[in-house]
Formats: structure tokens, sequence, C-alpha cells
């Protein structure tokens, strides 16, 4: 038992004087060290499912028949730049109000609503590019 506290006691030590030599070697090179946060850069990447973005105009090619003005939804003009809106809001705020390098979504309508989440909300200063397949998924 008493090696036991023998050994803490001495793990204790070594790790106040570890932390001791890096403050010591930090005051040190601090110049150096700041410089080196500064130029950090970190790739912030995300993946987030906007759960049925549609637009407001029927497509044929598409089941969107519930996303319409006459719908049971209500769905119109408002409520889709109001969730266009939280979506950036939502992206923005994960990395502390930094947008993220690259984002993925999933359930988009169509090119045209990505499009309008990107040029219609303040990520148009980013000037995005998209990469945009539809899927077989009516």
């Amino acid at each position: 038992m008493i090696y036991r506290w023998i050994l803490f006691s001495v793990c204790v030590v070594i790790a106040q004087w570890v932390n001791a030599q890096d403050s010591a070697v930090y005051s040190g090179n601090e110049k150096l060290r700041s410089f080196e946060r500064k130029n950090e850069q970190a790739l912030r990447i995300a993946f987030y499912n906007v759960e049925n973005l549609f637009d407001t105009i029927n497509d044929p090619n598409t089941n969107d028949e519930e996303f319409l003005p006459t719908s049971d939804r209500k769905w119109n003009g408002y409520r889709y730049h109001e969730k266009l809106d939280h979506i950036y809001k939502t992206l923005t705020a994960l990395g502390g109000w930094d947008a993220p390098a690259i984002i993925g979504f999933c359930e988009i309508e169509n090119r045209f609503v990505l499009n309008e989440l990107i040029t219609k909300t303040p990520w148009r200063k980013l000037k995005y590019n998209i990469i945009h397949e539809d899927s077989p998924d009516r």
C-alpha cells in the first residue's frame, strides 16, 4: 500500500515539473507560439439532414405535393425562406459563427433549393460552389 502512495506522489511531482517546464518554454517562445496559433486553420466539414427542404413550385418529376402553398402543410414562401435562414444559422453556429468549408446535405428537393440556400443567406459572401446530383428517389 505504501508503494502505491509513493508511486502516486512521484507521478504528481513529475506532472507538476513537466507543467512548470512547459510554462517556462512557453514564456520563452511566447511570440512564436502566438504566431503559430494565429496561422493555424481548422478545416470544418459538416453534414446536415435538412428534413424535406422543398421550394414552393410544383415539379412534375418530384413528389412535392405536400410542400406546396395549397397543401395541408400550407408550405409558402415565408416558411421556405425562414427554413433557409434557420439552416444557415444552425450550421454557422456549429463553428462558433465560422461557416464550414464543406457542407453535405440530404433531403433537399433540387439544385435550385441548394442554390437559394447559399445565395439568399449571408453565406453568399463565402461564394460556395455546388456539387449536386439528383437522386432517383422521387
